[in-house]
């Protein structure tokens, strides 16, 4: 599709190109009628281009994601990034959609599950998606392994089974900060896991932990990295897999928490997993912001974390008109006291900064589901986890 092919707001002027016949007679300048590649104006202008047509095209834009819109009547649902969309509906309303834009825009297109191509592939913003028999599979991009193991010099190198160990982990504040270049490599690496952890949660807690150096790399800092690449090494790919399931009104969330596991900060680790059915919707590990004083306080950040995110994946299925009962499981029982009753109880350093979500449970119906550790998928993401764990989750 043409990208940021809308008309400028205002007088721009440019420097006449060589290929221009006017170009050199310098008192000569081109102004521009549509937003050029570059300008600052032009996010915005095509943006802007992009909702003006599918508005007219009877399409509401989400107030929660504007790069989302709906259309109730046909019943297709868009995601745009910048110049590629994503669309779901029915094969009829899928080429009404296609030929509607190719009147305004050229474009290349390519419909899967219909008559002519029920099984087959495409690529959205470097993630392929393919369509089985069975169900959708989705896979990330490998270029990003094959590119790190070629980096770091580790072509041929043994693999190992998990992508985080505590034997890789320097303590030592002392350490020399590595140089402006090896940090630029170090960082380089550390924003390219970080990306790829979006596709592969075995890589979330990985990336979360080498995410806290990217400011201030030091010497030793290196052989967490390395210790992905060589997990990468022996797994280099992870298809997440989506069968055909029974049609569900329930959207699960799993939280788990690693109580003061940074031995540096005392600071815990907020674990998390949206899911349909079996199918994953939506995965994090994050450090959090505050020191948690007891474990079930720390358990009771992550849920905040998650309520907060279900929340917002709630409001906006229901914009694209879906309605869901949620279910939030947690592994600690002090945790799921708090969240069911009002106020603070006992634990009175608990603010309501987390006690709000008392009302926002009530509010939007949650259930609060006591379930063993070993059943709870977010430990994978709170926590250092074995080839076991990486197996069973």
């Amino acid at each position: 599709m043409l990208f940021l092919y809308g008309k400028t707001p205002r007088d721009i002027y440019i420097e006449l190109p060589d290929e221009d016949p006017m170009s050199t007679n310098k008192d000569y300048v081109g102004k521009l009628l549509k937003a050029m590649y570059g300008t600052r104006d032009a996010p915005a202008v095509w943006q802007e281009e992009i909702r003006s047509l599918l508005i007219s095209m009877k399409f509401i834009q989400s107030r929660i994601n504007p790069c989302v819109y709906y259309n109730p009547d046909r019943d297709l649902r868009v995601n745009v990034h910048v110049d590629d969309f994503l669309v779901t509906g029915t094969e009829e309303e899928l080429i009404w959609f296609r030929e509607s834009l190719k009147k305004v825009w050229e474009l290349k297109a390519t419909i899967l599950g219909g008559h002519d191509n029920p099984v087959g592939e495409s690529v959205f913003l470097g993630r392929t998606i393919r369509l089985t028999k069975s169900g959708i599979e989705i896979e990330g991009d490998d270029k990003h392994t094959k590119v790190l193991i070629k980096e770091w010099n580790l072509e041929g190198g043994k693999g190992v089974d998990t992508p985080w160990s505590d034997d890789d982990v320097c303590l030592d504040e002392e350490r020399e900060v590595l140089s402006k270049s090896e940090a630029k490599v170090f960082r380089r690496a550390a924003a390219r896991i970080n990306y790829m952890s979006l596709e592969r949660i075995d890589l979330g807690h990985a990336s979360k932990e080498i995410s806290k150096h990217m400011a201030n790399p030091r010497v030793g800092d290196d052989r967490k990295i390395k210790r992905v690449i060589r997990y990468l090494i022996k797994v280099p790919r992870l298809i997440t897999y989506m069968d055909y399931q029974d049609y569900t009104q329930e959207m699960d969330l799993f939280t788990d928490s690693d109580w003061a596991n940074d031995v540096k900060t005392r600071k815990s680790t907020s674990g998390g997993v949206v899911m349909i059915g079996g199918h994953v919707l939506l995965s994090w590990s994050r450090v959090q912001s505050t020191i948690a004083l007891s474990s079930g306080e720390a358990e009771l950040n992550s849920s905040v974390k998650g309520i907060s995110e279900i929340i917002g994946m709630v409001n906006l299925s229901f914009e694209l008109g879906f309605s869901w009962i949620i279910r939030h499981s947690v592994d600690a029982s002090a945790c799921k006291g708090i969240m069911i009753r009002s106020g603070a109880g006992k634990v009175k350093h608990l603010s309501t900064r987390q006690l709000w979500i008392q009302e926002a449970i009530k509010k939007y119906g949650m259930q609060i589901v006591k379930i063993p550790r070993d059943d709870n998928v977010a430990d994978l993401l709170a926590r250092k986890c074995n080839n076991r764990d990486l197996t069973a989750h």
